[in-house]
């Protein structure tokens, strides 16, 4: 079992011999992992652990996401060592303060993500016949967006193009889903229908699988050129998870469209704007047997991602992993 879940409160984990250890009053028998054969831990409900676990599985380099009970509190990530070559960061840093060369790297991630966008609604109208008129229609209207991005813009400008391809490619997408799902719009933090709510535990999950392949690779998960600077914002993985949304979004809407998630899978909240909708516990063991399908695949296509722009950090250099 390469990507692990743990999603049944008041677990004990433990190491012993390479291998990782889950106890639980419910078990006959601690259920028993080789580290050596995980590549990543989710965590989504509260366990016990100490300090000597989170150390032995970073230095086995696997990628930990701790995704907080019920909407309190943050989402957190630990990954192993980073790459040892820091001319790699100085490089990234050079990148960032150089305007023309950051306008040109957020253009290119744009006119990716408007690209896969308008992928995305023709390969959909293939699936969803009946839908094949609206669908075309945005994929066109994205298409005639990106040939109006060009390189010598502004950054704000290169922004204003990202939104409105994606509020063309939302008001598409929201459409294939059954109306009781209330999808109305894209919406998160928190999110207000089951179809937002599985948009943005997928994103978070790919967030963390780019996160790892930044670190990996040795670059600063902070300095994007797309997505400004900000105190506590990863701005180098959200530029680059704009390049596999549309492998997610595809995703979501398979989901729901077969029947493996839908509405009864929910739980909705009558507080006032506090946790609207959530994805219960059979939800989300069909949602991670889900995405384990996709998950090394993704990790795969992150890893050759950030390993491209490396290399355009090195022109005339072969980069050694």
């Amino acid at each position: 079992m390469r990507n692990v879940v743990i999603d049944q409160q008041d677990c004990h984990l433990e190491i012993d011999k390479a291998c990782l250890l889950i106890r639980h009053p419910s078990f006959s028998r601690p259920k028993t992992l080789p580290l050596k054969q995980m590549d990543s831990l989710v965590i989504q409900s509260r366990v016990h652990l100490d300090s000597h676990v989170l150390c032995i599985l970073s230095g086995f380099g696997i990628r930990v996401q701790l995704i907080p009970s019920r909407g309190h509190g943050q989402h957190c990530f630990l990954t192993g060592e980073v790459h040892k070559d820091g001319q790699r960061r100085l490089l990234q840093y050079a990148l960032a303060q150089n305007e023309p060369e950051r306008i040109r790297w957020a253009a290119r991630i744009v006119r990716l993500r408007l690209r896969n966008q308008r992928l995305l609604l023709q390969r959909l109208a293939f699936f969803c016949p009946n839908q094949t008129n609206h669908l075309q229609a945005a994929a066109i209207k994205i298409h005639k967006i990106q040939q109006r991005l060009q390189l010598d813009l502004s950054i704000d400008s290169i922004r204003g193009f990202e939104g409105s391809g994606s509020a063309v490619f939302f008001a598409a997408y929201q459409k294939l889903f059954a109306t009781d799902l209330a999808f109305l719009n894209r919406n998160r933090r928190p999110p207000l229908d089951p179809v937002n709510v599985v948009l943005s535990l997928a994103y978070s999950l790919l967030h963390s699988i780019f996160r790892q392949a930044t670190y990996e690779c040795g670059l600063d998960v902070s300095i994007g050129g797309l997505h400004e600077l900000n105190y506590g914002r990863e701005s180098f993985v959200c530029d680059l998870i704009e390049l596999r949304r549309a492998s997610i979004e595809f995703w979501v809407w398979s989901l729901f469209e077969q029947d493996v998630l839908n509405l009864q899978h929910f739980n909705f909240s009558d507080e006032a704007g506090h946790l609207p909708c959530l994805l219960d516990k059979a939800g989300r063991g069909k949602f991670y047997a889900a995405f384990s399908q996709i998950q090394d695949q993704l990790l795969k296509d992150a890893r050759q991602i950030v390993w491209i722009f490396a290399r355009r950090l090195y022109p005339d250099k072969q980069l050694n992993h």
